[in-house]
């Protein structure tokens, strides 16, 4: 119940509430459950590799917006 009435606060609320998911890996903790997921993503070593140089990505849009804005053309997803 408690975790249902979270997902109809507001931002501010859910800062208020002290609400907190925490990583079973490192320890973090986190209010946003976005962050939270995208955190849990990391760990688990998925890679987006840029293929003009050694950077890489969790994101797929991460590599995207990488390869747009320094290499200057649409990137090549592997």
């Amino acid at each position: 119940m408690e975790r249902h009435l979270y997902s109809h606060m507001s931002a501010e609320e859910k800062d208020k509430s002290g609400l907190k998911k925490r990583c079973a890996t490192c320890g973090r903790e986190f209010k946003d459950k976005k962050a939270y997921a995208a955190h849990i993503l990391a760990h688990k070593g998925q890679q987006f590799a840029c293929d003009q140089c050694p950077k890489t990505f969790h994101w797929k849009q991460g590599l995207r917006r990488h390869v747009v804005n320094v290499h200057g053309k649409p990137p090549k997803i592997r």
